[in-house]
Formats: structure tokens, C-alpha cells, sequence
């Protein structure tokens, strides 16, 4: 994937984002910019860095760098703000996006940029290119904030354009590993070759057509947009090995010929490294060096750290030692050059003993790293949503085991609810499913009812019952600028519509199913919650965020807000309202 910090560069995108602009843009001094342009961008970018400018058509862009970030910004002959476009990481959009563009196309192949965009009077929006071979286009889509698809815009390309664009993405890929922008990707790079310098040859190696498609169809499920794929697998072996580059970071897995995943290794950052492991390897291995670490996840729940080491009177031999220690720093496994591995476990002395229960100890400080964030969650504590998810499609089960910690599938949502349900009864039935901090629904796991079963039943309850024509006409009635509406049931069973206003504002009518209107809420953003309400949340909860702000009007009360706020601390959700005056109303 490219990195976007030279993508904003590339010709086929400016024509994206750009249409109007000439083939070839005018480089300009800034002698040569109109002083009511120059003033405009200092007054809204008085921080910005490397400026440079052009002109295409009748408007001037400036291209530069801010925070870190690269952005690209358009002004007319007098100074007047047009649109500036800010290059995202993919890891920095909402998982929603992902949800919308898989949605939209099934047979996406990659996203091939994406921007923040700000327009004047305009809400802020995610502009993302996705290229979708198989329809020979490609799709520049808007998306609001919290990731709902705003609207799409398809361009048709032919053979020879679609080649052109993967010529020049090879092109920028080349021209970022050498600029400012790639300095990370180069310093990845570097630490990639200094690895492979001190590993052999992989005999094992096979081509992709020689992996089982079982196999392919769970790699490409779990590594996503993986890249410098290698496979390997040993004669004989129900194993196969991948090795590839996901989110910028060296990942190893493994999985049984008949797809089921086994493990995933990413590698781990030498600062990220517990020092109890350091200790560990000072304590048994202090004529070693460390080379490098990777945490593996596992099926089996046996999650590790796998530290390669290297004999310092021997390294250029480039043999290396692999320990693998579980999470108290122990070491469960050595794996020696060409000798295989070896079980550790049972040839400790006393004195090793003693040492390993010291290091636990230690290991026990390094916890609060949040290295393996797990809480075990009582079911009164989960987000309602979860119940209901539940109640609607395992209404018989009955919730064994709540844990809160993050997932490599869904590294993207941070922390999340892992929830094993089952059967009430000896040898019942179970079933693990996923969601997010608020409850929506990620996976499901279950090996007890086929895929066709469980989606046949989802989209059963997805799909609602007509709305009734008395709230439809109530609804009409009261509101007149509604677009995109999406109508739900309640669990009290009122009938909830979703929708924008012509400002572009998301909002929630709602009525009983006689059509009495019951309330009509607005999201705001952030930035325009009252003070009052943000100093009082300041005052009264340390570590705690605003997640969402709602003005809220019924008949019985005047306008006030609900609050949807976060405890980065507990990890816990929660809600208050206030009055107008940003009062906590009890």
C-alpha cells in the first residue's frame, strides 16, 4: 500500500480531487503569489512548513507540511478558501468506512488513497479512492466522521489505465522509500534486510498456487492488504508458514492445511519489550545480543513473546536462537539453529527456579504496560446493545465468559468485548462473539451451526417490518428536509428514523407506534458542546472523554443534551444529560 506521505502527489489523484486542474500545474515563486492568497494561508496555517506553490487554472495551491502531515490546499486569485486535503493512514479511518466500502463493493482491491477533507461552511469529510478491478474503476467515495458513506462518484478505466496506475504506484512507492515522507517506510526497510541478513534461505519456500484456497481464505480474511507475501511449507507437514508485511509491521502465520488459523507473530518495537524479558535473556543467555521480538497470538489462547537472539563471538555465522517465553517472561521453548526445539521446562535447577519466580514478579510491573490489557466483565457492566444482540439471536444461551482487551483482527478498535455464550447444560452448545466498546457487532464464531444457517437467521431480524403509513405521514409532516432515512424499532418497539438535514447534521426523530412524536435529537460536534458542559466534565470525571453530544427536544421538556462519554481509565462506557444552561440533570 502506498504511503500517503507522497501519494498526494500523484497525477492520477490531483485529477481526482482536482478535475479542473491543467495537465501540467505552474510552479510558482512565492514572489509570484498574490499577497491576499499568501496572507490567507499564514493567517489559517501559521505553523506550516516546506511551502510550495502552483497555480492550475485560476487557483493557487499550496502544498506543505504541518504536524507532521503533508496537506494540500486550494485558494482563488483573491485569498477565498476552497477545499484543503490532508493525507490519512488507512489505520486512522473509522472501522465503519472498511464496513461501507466491502459493503459497497465485495470485490474491492485495495484503497488506493484517502484524504481528510475541509471545505468552507461544509462539514469535514474522508475522501477514499478504492479500486475495484473486477468493475474496471474506480470509486472516489465520501464518508462523514464517524465513517457513513456520504455519497460515490465511479470512473471508468480502461486496461491501459489501470496499468498505468500500478506503474505509478510502484513509481511513488520507489520515490518515497527515498524522500522525507518515507523515512519510516526506509527505516522499516533497513531493519527488513538487516533481518534477513542474519537468516538462511528459507528451502521451504513455495509458490502461492501451491497454498490450499482454504488456507488463502483465511489469510486473506485475517491479514488484510497484506504485502511482500512468502510462502513456505514443509513435505509432510499439515503446517503452511506466511510471511508479510501488514500495517507497516514484519508478521508470521501459520495456519492447518485445512484453514484453520493457528497463530500470528507481529513483530515488536525493542522499547515495547517488557524488561523482564531482557532479564531473562541477561539471566540464561548474557553471551547473546537481542535482535529482534514479536508477540504471537494463538487459537489456542497460548499467546507468547518469540525473542530472536544471537551469539555475540558468533554473529556473523548468522545463527540465530529463538526463545519463546510466556507472559511472566518465562521460557517455555528454544528453538537452537539446525537442533529444532527444545522443551526447557523440566531441566531447571533450583537456583533457575528461583530466578524465573523472581522475574515473574518483576514481569507482574510491567503489566501496567497494558502489554495483555485482559479484564474479566461482569454481564451487568456490558453496553445494552450486546444484550440485545444476544437476546435476539441466542435467546437460550446464557454468558460464560466476558473478557475486554484488544484482538489483532481488530487492532483498529482498540480494546473489545470477547464473549463466550453456550447452551445452559453439560456439553451444550457454544458460540464466541465480538464487539466493539459500544456494543456493535464485529464476528461471530460458531462451529455448531453452518454459515448459511446463522446469516439466514441475521438478516431475518435486519430486515424490518414496514413502517406503519400513520408514522411515516407524521413523519413527513413534521420533518421536510430529510435525506438518507434509515427507520428501526426501538426495544420499546417505537419507530426511531435516522437521517440528515440539508446542513448535512445527523438526526434521530422518533414516535410511538400511534405516531405521538416522542423526541428529536441532533449529534453536534465536538468542538460545539457547551462550555459548561465540558468544564463540568472536566471537574467531576479525571479520564474521561466526550465521545458523542446530542441536543435533545420532546413536548415535555425544553431543549437539552445527552452525552456519551468514555473512561479511558475503567474503560467504561456512560451518559448524562444536561439542561440548556449545562446543568447535570439527575
Amino acid at each position: 500500500m502506498l504511503r500517503f506521505g507522497f501519494l498526494w502527489m500523484s497525477l492520477a489523484v490531483l485529477l481526482l480531487l482536482f478535475p479542473l486542474a491543467q495537465l501540467f500545474p505552474q510552479v510558482l515563486k512565492n514572489n509570484e503569489v498574490p499577497k491576499a492568497v499568501q496572507d490567507h494561508f499564514k493567517g489559517q496555517y501559521p505553523k506550516a512548513k516546506s511551502v510550495t506553490w502552483e497555480k492550475e487554472g485560476d487557483n493557487y495551491i499550496v502544498s506543505y507540511k504541518e504536524d507532521q502531515s503533508m496537506a494540500r490546499t486550494t485558494y482563488t486569485a483573491t485569498g477565498k478558501f476552497v477545499k484543503t486535503a490532508i493525507p490519512m493512514e488507512q489505520e486512522d479511518l473509522p472501522m465503519n468506512v472498511f464496513n461501507n466500502i466491502k459493503k459497497t463493493y465485495p470485490t474491492y482491491d485495495e484503497i488506493l488513497y484517502a484524504y481528510l477533507m475541509k471545505e468552507p461552511k461544509e462539514l469535514q469529510y474522508y475522501l477514499v479512492g478504492v479500486k475495484v478491478q473486477s468493475q474496471k474503476l474506480v470509486s472516489d467515495m465520501r464518508f462523514t466522521l464517524i465513517g457513513s458513506l456520504i455519497s460515490k462518484v465511479e470512473h471508468p478505466q480502461t486496461e491501459e489505465e489501470m496499468a498505468a496506475k500500478e506503474a505509478e504506484k510502484e513509481k511513488y512507492n520507489e520515490a518515497n522509500a527515498k524522500g522525507k515522507g518515507g523515512a519510516a517506510a526506509k527505516e522499516s526497510s533497513d531493519k527488513v534486510d538487516s533481518r534477513k541478513r542474519g537468516r538462511r534461505p528459507d528451502p521451504d519456500l513455495i509458490s502461492e498456487d501451491k497454498v490450499p484456497a482454504q488456507v488463502m481464505k483465511t489469510f486473506k480474511k485475517r491479514m488484510m492488504n497484506a504485502s511482500d507475501v512468502k510462502w513456505s511449507h514443509k513435505q509432510g507437514d499439515s503446517i503452511y508458514t506466511v510471511r508479510c508485511v501488514v500495517r507497516d509491521q514484519q508478521t508470521l502465520g501459520k495456519f492447518m492445511d485445512n484453514g484453520k488459523w493457528v497463530s500470528t507473530r507481529t513483530s515488536l518495537e525493542k522499547e515495547k519489550v517488557p524488561s523482564a524479558v531482557y532479564k531473562t535473556i541477561n539471566q540464561f543467555y548474557p553471551s547473546y545480543k537481542f535482535v529482534s521480538a514479536g508477540k504471537e497470538l494463538r487459537a489456542d489462547k497460548q499467546d507468547f513473546f518469540a525473542v530472536e537472539i544471537i551469539e555475540k563471538s558468533n554473529a556473523k555465522s548468522g545463527d540465530i536462537t529463538t526463545l519463546y517465553l510466556d507472559k511472566s517472561a518465562r521460557i517455555k521453548y528454544i528453538e537452537e539453529p539446525n537442533l529444532g526445539i527444545a522443551d526447557p521446562s523440566t531441566k531447571l535447577t533450583a537456583e533457575e527456579e528461583k530466578a524465573e519466580k523472581k522475574l515473574e514478579k518483576e514481569f507482574a510491573k510491567d503489566q501496567k504496560l497494558d502489554i495483555f490489557p485482559v479484564k474479566s466483565i461482569n454481564p451487568d457492566e456490558i453496553p445494552e446493545a450486546i444484550h440485545k444482540w444476544t437476546r435476539t439471536y441466542y435467546p437460550e444461551y446464557v454468558y460464560k465468559n466476558i473478557r475486554y482487551e484488544e484482538e489483532e483482527e481488530f487492532e483498529k478498535e482498540g480494546n473489545i468485548y470477547i464473549i463466550l455464550i453456550q447452551r445452559p447444560g453439560v456439553g451444550q452448545p457454544y458460540a464466541t462473539v465480538y464487539f466493539t466498546r459500544t456494543g456493535e457487532f464485529l464476528k461471530l464464531e460458531d462451529e455448531f451451526r453452518s454459515e448459511e444457517e446463522i446469516e439466514a437467521q441475521m438478516a431475518a431480524h435486519r430486515a424490518p417490518a414496514a413502517v406503519p403509513m400513520n408514522v411515516a405521514a407524521a413523519f413527513k409532516a413534521k420533518v421536510s428536509d430529510a435525506i438518507d432515512v434509515t427507520w428501526s424499532q426501538d426495544d420499546d418497539d417505537n419507530w426511531v428514523a435516522s437521517y440528515k438535514d440539508k446542513k448535512e447534521q445527523k438526526k434521530e426523530t422518533a414516535y410511538s407506534i400511534d405516531a405521538f412524536w416522542l423526541y428529536t435529537r441532533t449529534l453536534l460536534p465536538v468542538s460545539k458542546v457547551p462550555s459548561t458542559i465540558r468544564t463540568y466534565i472536566d471537574k467531576n470525571f479525571a479520564h474521561t472523554e466526550i465521545k458523542d453530544c446530542w441536543s435533545v427536544t420532546d413536548p415535555q421538556t425544553k431543549l437539552y443534551y445527552t452525552v456519551d462519554l468514555y473512561n479511558k481509565k475503567s474503560k467504561l462506557d456512560f451518559s448524562m444529560s444536561f439542561t440548556q444552561s449545562g446543568k447535570p440533570i439527575e
